[in-house]
């Protein structure tokens, strides 16, 4: 009965504790196994003794593994008054002998400990109760969890929150958590079977790691978070998070976090790893944040039915909706699925930088762009631009930032902004007015100071000297203002339009973008998969600053576009949602590619990148 597996599909599969249903299933899978003869540890015979214990009690059961932290601190904490109940098992069944000793919590730490201990038999059962914090009384009702139900006359009306099960001779200090909770039925079920206690013991943790996906073995489930490594401090965190999100937030709904799980690790697809480099601490972060998507690939991988990554496995590949789960050693990883393209170098000539480049065929015609946001500056250049929040360091990493006016290589004192309302004459956007809303768009971007105080003196200025319901760019009115874009772009040059790329590339237009978008989706791979720059070469990133593990901006891509002028709109101008011809380009797959010729006072800054002359 040694071999007896528990089935991986199993977990979580209904809305009810897990320990409880770990003790069904396998009450079923073992107990035509058990000759009613199974000993404890392989003993028989009761050990008389006097031992002792100390402990304490995770009260950070859920940690906010998914929080951009370094730190690993309980973030909670144990109420005092707490019991904490220590009941003698038989060594031979583990059903409690009735013999208890109680201890009460009294600080907010969660340590407890128990002297002098007179028992028969050195298996106890630890069970923690915070009557406050339940408002129901639900009966354990489990063959395998022993007599404490609601009715306990020492906790009143309340069932425990935690359990561990431990052998004194052996574990002295011991933590209480949710993975002793959960090994509790599963330890006892095996016991039941006639397996002596060390080996069900370590079956029973092998099995609940390897049911999320974990093919590593650590030390006991009671082991002190104080003497555990941070792997294993992260695994506990990792299934605590888990148990209790499937249990309390999904009602066993185990899709639920698979979802959540997926849509954290496409968080992280999207955000370049330089971005942690500007500090050790930084660094640390994000050895951590790499560790609980390895462990959420693992799980996902597990639930699929994939068993574990060994090395004859190496390479192995499996779809997994718009991903690939993929065995890389010795675990399996999440990408996008591929498209072939041709990755390169190229050099701007203006500064030196170095850029990778990355070619596709697309209808036996090469595309190639810039596998990396432009980041060049000169003091000629027209208009605003800057680095995200003004930090040179994330020029560096996101490249650099452009108003549409700067990327296209405008001046915008030449651009005549205009208003023609049905009623009036047309009416041209006084160039006080027109500065003071335009330097509002460098806020948050590309500085974060006196926002608030810019936005009250424009729009006081600016009220003074236009009626009511016209001003669009301070979000009133219905009507939108005009730009003459007819003296900057024209049909044969918009196919052409260099901007601020360096010779021999240009701006891509809308077209360019909308192609790239066709040519991505039509071989079945979303557009968010640019974002991989294994799985297309794009390496299409997140905009992200991280100034410190409390304070980081991200913000999705958007990239210039030039407008699509051939499409023969009239110059009254049409409107859409993209800005002044910006193609906001998002990892959630979205691209809005219609032409704009509004001038829109809500757009921002943008990234560039440049696509060759071919």
């Amino acid at each position: 009965m040694n071999n007896v597996k528990m089935s991986r599909k199993f977990i979580y599969s209904v809305a009810m504790p897990f320990a409880m249903m770990f003790a069904a299933f396998l009450t079923n899978a073992l107990v035509a196994c058990s000759d009613g003869k199974s000993v404890a540890g392989g003993a028989s015979e009761e050990e008389t003794g006097i031992y002792a214990l100390t402990g304490r009690v995770d009260a950070a059961a859920r940690m906010a593994i998914m929080s951009d932290s370094t730190d690993l601190p309980n973030t909670l904490s144990v109420k005092p008054g707490t019991v904490v109940r220590v009941s003698e098992l038989d060594s031979i069944s583990l059903d409690m002998t009735g013999l208890v000793f109680v201890d009460t919590i009294s600080d907010s730490n969660g340590h407890f400990g128990f002297e002098n201990l007179l028992l028969n038999s050195p298996y106890v059962r630890i069970s923690v109760f915070n009557p406050d914090s339940l408002d129901y009384c639900q009966p354990w009702g489990s063959p395998f969890d022993g007599n404490e139900s609601c009715a306990d006359s020492l906790t009143g009306t309340y069932v425990p929150e935690l359990t561990a099960i431990v052998d004194l001779r052996v574990s002295k200090n011991i933590e209480v958590n949710v993975l002793t909770l959960m090994k509790v039925p599963v330890l006892r079920s095996y016991v039941a079977a006639g397996m002596p206690f060390a080996e069900a013991e370590k079956k029973a943790e092998r099995d609940i790691l390897e049911s999320h996906g974990i093919y590593k073995e650590f030390g006991p489930f009671e082991t002190p978070q104080s003497e555990c490594d941070d792997e294993f401090i992260r695994v506990k965190e990792f299934i605590s998070t888990v148990h209790e999100d499937v249990i309390m937030y999904y009602m066993g709904d185990t899709s639920a976090i698979l979802w959540a799980f997926e849509d954290y690790i496409k968080r992280y697809m999207s955000i370049p790893r330089a971005a942690y480099s500007s500090s050790e601490e930084n660094k640390a972060l994000y050895e951590k944040i790499v560790s609980y998507l390895e462990l959420e690939t693992g799980f996902i991988a597990e639930y699929q039915g994939l068993g574990q990554c060994k090395d004859s496995r190496e390479g192995e590949s499996v779809p997994y909706k718009e991903y690939e789960l993929v065995c890389l050693s010795g675990k399996w990883k999440m990408q996008y699925k591929g498209i072939e393209f041709t990755s390169g170098t190229m050099v701007d000539n203006r500064d030196g930088k170095s850029y990778k480049t990355v070619t596709y065929n697309i209808g036996g015609k090469p595309q190639t762009w810039m596998a990396e946001n432009l980041n060049f500056y000169e003091s000629n250049l027209h208009e605003s631009t800057g680095c995200l929040a003004g930090d040179e360091f994330a020029c560096e990493v996101n490249g650099r930032l452009y108003e549409w006016q700067a990327a296209m290589n405008m001046d915008r004192n030449s651009m005549k902004v205009f208003l023609a309302l049905p009623e009036s004459d047309t009416v041209f956007l006084d160039d006080k007015c027109k500065s003071m809303i335009e330097d509002l768009n460098k806020c948050t971007f590309i500085e974060t100071s006196n926002c608030g105080e810019k936005r009250r003196e424009s729009e006081k200025y600016c009220k003074s000297l236009y009626p009511e319901g016209i001003l669009t760019m301070l979000g009133e009115g219905d009507a939108y203002w005009k730009w003459n874009y007819a003296d900057y772009l024209s049909q044969s040059n918009v196919m052409s339009y260099q901007g601020v790329c360096p010779d021999g590339w240009r701006l891509p237009n809308q077209r360019d973008w909308k192609t790239l978008f066709e040519y991505v989706t039509g071989q079945g791979v979303t557009f968010a998969a640019l974002a991989d720059e294994v799985a297309t070469g794009f390496n299409m990133k997140s905009l992200v600053l991280i100034r410190d593990d409390e304070n980081w901006l991200k913000y999705e891509p958007s990239f210039v576009a030039v407008p699509d002028i051939e499409k023969g709109y009239g110059q009254s101008g049409y409107s859409s949602a993209v800005s002044m011809g910006g193609c906001s380009v998002r990892v959630d797959g979205e691209c809005l590619v219609s032409a704009s010729y509004r001038y829109d006072f809500a757009s921002t800054f943008y990234s560039v990148r440049c696509l060759k002359n071919e």
